[in-house]
């Protein structure tokens, strides 16, 4: 039996799109209950018109074969286009329930938790 050491290339999915383009970025787990981050810059200028603001992003590093589950989900939280293709930041599931941009919650007599 022999092993095979090739290793399968890094998959990245938006919107549940594949993007088949050159990329290249960063994945951060900053710890401490702080915000996973990815930063990708795609080689595609016709990426530009994409629709991608708050799209799931998903990283799948497929080190050695192809996964099953990504090591980052998350979502767009801002993009810059150019000419020679787009840059992508974005945070994980919990960005939409921390800061400015997270979702409010109102508790009321009528609308609340407890009963």
């Amino acid at each position: 039996m022999t092993q095979d050491n090739t290793y399968q290339r890094p998959s990245l999915f938006i919107g549940n799109k594949e993007i088949l383009a050159d990329f290249s970025g960063s994945f951060s787990v900053n710890g401490n209950n702080q915000l996973n981050t990815l930063s990708v810059k795609i080689q595609n200028p016709e990426l530009q018109n994409l629709a991608i603001h708050n799209k799931v992003v998903e990283l799948f590093l497929n080190n050695g074969t192809h996964d099953s589950l990504p090591i980052f989900r998350g979502y767009v939280n801002n993009f810059v286009p150019d000419d020679r293709g787009i840059s992508i930041q974005a945070s994980d599931i919990r960005i939409k329930y921390t800061g400015k941009k997270g979702l409010r919650l109102t508790l009321t007599d009528t609308n609340n938790y407890d009963g």
